[in-house]
């Protein structure tokens, strides 16, 4: 039990980390446009080297974690046939590659102003392609498995360029309060704004057919179905926080007593950011259960 809610606490930490990094660097390579680009890139990166070294932490202790699940012996982590033989299941080169990939994004702090966040970008893109060959996504076999997979890739692509842009809105409204700053600041949010209703529209339909392809129709009546159910739920929260900020809050903004509904805003995008967070936490307690019932 006490291993297990481990392993999920490791698991969380590290979507979070990694869904972080992944926003983060999204908006330097790709939302922030001339020189608000690198002022975007020196704001961030305290935050990037943060959620990088957290992401090769989780990778590295989950990968040790399931060695002693599966030996059930804490002593076994030093024992090289145990490790040979759990890394030689598919969960644990997997698990190898995201430690590998980590360590590779940390390296890339070594590189400076934009090329950095083009670097890390990349090892984040395919650290999450990498995911799709561990847990639940690789339950499927043949042409079938390949969809999943797939599916599950735009998944969570869609899932870290949302929920990992969350964060550095609170960046842009500090740049946005800065009359040098405040145009570039404005159209950047307004980017990621249009972006995101493709991130959302893409994460409902992928995530909708990943449910298919994995519990049926209907779906069995199990624990895990019920999870699921209460993921759809909180996303769903989710995008009725986003739809309301975008449509109906930061409209107002820009009129004569738009500063008094700035604190509501930045209150709602945390509410959306905790959401999130348990949103991730349901996804990483996923990971020890069965989708089908006993």
């Amino acid at each position: 039990m006490v291993l297990d809610s481990l392993y999920v606490a490791l698991r969380w930490g590290y979507f979070s980390a990694l869904m972080l990094t992944t926003g983060s660097a999204f908006y330097v390579v790709w939302l922030a446009q001339g020189d608000f680009r690198h002022y975007l890139a020196e704001r961030l990166a305290r935050v990037l080297r943060i959620t990088l070294w957290m992401t090769l932490g989780c990778a590295s202790a989950i990968l040790s974690l399931q060695l002693v699940i599966m030996s059930g012996d804490w002593r076994s982590l030093t024992d090289s046939a145990i490790w040979q033989a759990m890394l030689s299941t598919m969960s644990g080169r997997g698990w190898r590659a995201q430690v590998l990939l980590s360590l590779l994004a940390c390296l890339g702090l070594a590189a400076h102003g934009v090329s950095r966040y083009r670097l890390i970008l990349l090892v984040c893109v395919t650290q999450w392609c990498g995911m799709a060959y561990i847990g639940h996504a690789a339950a499927l076999e043949g042409g079938l498995g390949m969809i999943q997979r797939i599916n599950h890739v735009l998944h969570l692509i869609s899932s870290a360029l949302w929920a990992g842009g969350l964060p550095p809105l609170f960046c842009l409204m500090v740049a946005g309060r800065n009359p040098a700053t405040r145009r570039d600041a404005i159209a950047t949010m307004m980017r990621f704004s249009r972006y995101g209703h493709v991130w959302v529209m893409l994460n409902i339909v992928t995530g909708l057919i990943s449910g298919w392809l994995l519990l049926g129709w209907p779906p069995p009546v199990s624990l895990y179905s019920g999870l699921l159910l209460a993921k759809v739920m909180l996303v769903l929260m989710m995008i009725a926080l986003a739809l309301f900020n975008r449509y109906w809050l930061v409209p107002r903004l820009g009129r004569v007593k738009g500063e008094s509904l700035l604190p509501k805003l930045v209150t709602y995008i945390w509410l959306e950011i905790g959401l999130a967070a348990l949103v991730l936490l349901l996804v990483s307690y996923f990971a020890t259960l069965s989708p089908y019932p006993a």
